[in-house]
């Protein structure tokens, strides 16, 4: 069969363009697909794009984009190649909506460059030497001093395929900011080397720099010619909105392959690996030592291996030869055809045999992940701690914590659902889907709120998202438990006699600024739910995700006569208390004056 391609790149990242709308490319023959990507021995190039016809509504096609290496992913400068050749298809059409692994775009021209629209990007996720976010592909952005200077080959593959990246690893961006521009080299998995462009590279390594206030939008980089970033500042860390990609899209050459006889020189050489092994001994492939012995070749005591879900044989046999499980392929393939291999998280010991190692596959015994989660404001760094944990990402989870049907069925809304995970160490099997880790937590919120703390609930007149949502005012007042059940009950008195609030955590949570340690006066003139200043009652729902300990100090707090408290001059974080506004103020005007003498202005 012949086949009809282009060759385009977008700022140098090269790509297989084919028209696929009649839907004739073989899309399940990876090998075929690795094969046309290699350089050298195929056409060559840094992905394949097949353009096909529209999957949705309101979609004029569909860019379905595999890696070197034939898994997929999203693509950001194959996507402008991907539109500028449809609209060379269309004799220039001047913007398009279509369809990709993560979700939808729009293409236009802008100018002689072609701007793309990228996915909704929750957060950048700050950890330590590198920040890491989802733009439609996973990033891990690294600050380094010269750029230039890094071994891109020796530190790059470390990074991507960290046991914390998960089973298809992570690109890695390598940046340094310069009088407002970022310059930048990337790592591309998939590819496993490094490329000369990575449109949503420098996408993420453009909002990693605005996030920290580095830059401003629109962001340039020398991968790109502009990376715009709409948003501001809101509640929480950085919002991110509307994200465009612009620069080329070049044809660079049009041509022709037959496909039938790739895959016959394909075989040829498949066959003359065959003979040659033959030739070196074929009986090791059966030998008994082979099966029964010792398989490992690493030196540690284990090693974890990741069996994605869909995973095919090829792509088990990848990720065994990636943690160094097997010496022998054709023994390991012989033996894990036997069964059927089930998705998972296993530990690897050293000494493991091959016969035990498919055993252990075909039978699914998975080791289990243990997760703790606690110190947690929102929604989306629950959802970034188990993406970094468990097989899904995190925006996987993320649409599934805001999905209206699982909140409704847990009898939730937006800013209640935060209530439903208790802050805890649990153990979970890392193929958890984000629907089953909801179900799991309602069990373990169903277990939580027995018919005791119920009744402690009912005694002081709140419902259990009430208990929750005062109990995250009262952990954002202190750190001291002795204190949390006196504060808790502060707060019921001012209830009880229709006293607002004032709480100064749910203040910061409405302007964003979890940080400060003054509230100014013109901070209580914004307009929100959460002004407990402005509104009386509790705030619509959780500030932050409460531990276990300060709940119960909200169900157990102590009857008494205080209306106030404020933190002491010596800032030890204890707490003054107070039953009038008199001696609050006194109270009060000291902290304020230990603030003052230690230049604490905000």
């Amino acid at each position: 069969m012949e086949m009809q391609f282009s060759k385009w790149h977008g700022t140098g990242n090269d790509f297989i363009l084919v028209d696929d709308r009649a839907g004739a490319f073989p899309v399940h023959n990876l090998a075929l697909v690795r094969q046309l990507c290699r350089r050298h021995f195929g056409i060559g190039s840094d992905g394949l794009i097949l353009l096909q016809g529209p999957r949705e509504a309101g979609m004029d096609f569909h860019m379905e984009f595999f890696n070197p290496d034939a898994s997929k992913s999203f693509c950001g400068n194959g996507s402008r190649c991907a539109f500028a050749a449809w609209s060379a298809l269309h004799g220039r059409v001047e913007r398009a909506r279509f369809s990709a692994i993560d979700g939808a775009h729009e293409g236009a021209w802008h100018g002689e460059d072609v701007a793309v629209t990228l996915g909704y990007v929750p957060y950048v996720d700050e950890r330590g030497d590198h920040d890491f976010l989802h733009n439609g592909s996973p990033h891990v952005v690294v600050r380094v001093a010269d750029v230039d200077a890094v071994e891109i080959m020796v530190d790059g593959p470390k990074r991507a395929h960290h046991e914390r990246q998960g089973p298809g690893g992570t690109n890695v961006n390598y940046m340094r900011v310069a009088d407002g521009v970022v310059r930048m080299r990337t790592f591309e998995r998939g590819v496993e080397a490094e490329t000369l462009s990575c449109g949503t590279g420098v996408v993420a390594a453009a909002l990693s720099a605005l996030n920290k206030w580095e830059v401003q939008s629109p962001a340039r980089g020398d991968h790109a010619r502009r990376a715009i970033i709409g948003g501001g500042r809101a509640r929480g860390p950085r919002r991110l909105g509307k994200i465009r990609l612009i620069g080329p899209a070049v044809r660079v050459f049009e041509g022709s392959i037959e496909i039938r006889s790739m895959a016959k020189h394909r075989g040829k050489w498949l066959m003359a690996g065959a003979v040659l092994v033959a030739a070196v001994g074929i009986a090791a492939y059966v030998a008994w030592h082979e099966v029964m012995g010792p398989s490992t070749r690493f030196a540690e005591e284990s090693r974890v291996l990741l069996i994605p879900s869909g995973s095919d044989l090829q792509t088990a046999m990848d990720s065994l030869k990636r943690i160094d499980a097997i010496h022998d392929e054709r023994a390991a393939e012989l033996l894990l055809k036997r069964g059927t291999i089930k998705p998972g998280r296993y530990r690897v010991k050293k000494g493991t045999s091959l016969r035990a190692i498919a055993r252990m596959l075909h039978a699914g015994e998975q080791e289990p992940v243990r997760i703790t989660f606690s110190n947690v404001d929102h929604l989306y760094e629950l959802a970034g701690r188990l993406g970094r944990s468990l097989e899904p990402d995190s925006v996987a989870f993320l649409k599934t914590f805001l999905d209206p049907d699982q909140q409704r069925e847990a009898g939730l809304d937006d800013a209640t659902m935060i209530s439903l995970f208790l802050p805890n160490t649990y153990e979970l099997w890392w193929t958890t889907t984000p629907q089953g880790f909801v179900a799991r937590m309602r069990k373990e919120h169903d277990a939580f709120w027995n018919e005791s703390r119920r009744k402690q609930a009912d005694a002081v007149k709140l419902s259990p998202t009430e208990v929750s949502t005062l109990a995250s005012i009262v952990q954002a007042e202190t750190v001291k438990m002795v204190d949390a059940p006196t504060i808790a009950g502060v707060y019921i008195n001012r209830m009880r006699i229709g006293m607002p609030l004032q709480a100064d955590p749910t203040l910061k949570f409405a302007l964003g600024l979890d940080t400060v340690r003054r509230v100014l006066n013109r901070d209580k003139e914004v307009d929100s739910p959460y002004n407990t200043y402005r509104y009386a009652g509790l705030p619509p729902g959780p500030i932050n995700m409460p531990e276990p300990r300060f709940i119960d100090a909200v169900l157990s707090a102590p009857k008494h006569e205080y209306l106030y408290f404020c933190a002491p001059a010596d800032l030890s974080g204890y707490s003054d208390f107070a039953r009038t506004y008199e001696q609050h103020l006194v109270n009060a005007r000291r902290y304020q004056k230990a603030l003052n003498a230690r230049k604490i202005y905000r």
